[in-house]
């Protein structure tokens, strides 16, 4: 019986843990972290909400046992050298939403591009900032009907 609960156990974890191993790889997210949402390759992402604005990341993983997180974007580019503002603002956008979420755990980010993976701590100034500018943008998009 004993047995037959660790293989159990061991196949579950395996399972758990190497699921998803293709987008990990893109990413470069260890082996311990699961998926939590997937929006590429026909997976439908999980919508996140913070003050009416919803988003669906391309990939969130979660540690297995610490509150840590990650939060990645793909981008069907090269990177050329730079990243583009409202790319890594919209990466940011994503990890302070995680973040508002998940108060006291780590978001980080990673924008991940044909050439390159480029990785992103949280910045507070930059997330306020854009949350800030909801009401112009929505001023915006309602003159426009």
């Amino acid at each position: 019986m004993l047995i037959l609960l660790c293989t159990v156990t061991i196949l579950f974890f395996s399972f758990v843990i190497l699921r998803n191993a293709g987008a990990k790889k893109l990413f470069d997210v260890p082996w311990y972290y699961i998926t939590l949402s997937l929006d590429i390759g026909g997976s439908k992402g999980r919508y996140y909400r913070y003050k009416g604005i919803i988003g669906v990341p391309d990939a969130v993983f979660k540690h297995i046992l610490l509150p840590r997180y990650i939060v990645g974007e793909l981008k069907g580019r090269k990177l050329n050298g730079h990243v583009r503002r409202y790319e890594y603002g919209q990466l940011m956008l994503y990890i302070g939403i995680l973040k508002k979420k998940h108060f006291f755990s780590s978001v980080k980010g990673r924008l991940a591009y044909k050439d390159d993976i480029k990785y992103s701590d949280f910045e507070p100034r930059i997330f306020k900032e854009i949350i800030s500018k909801k009401s112009a943008a929505l001023k915006t998009i309602n003159r426009l009907h």
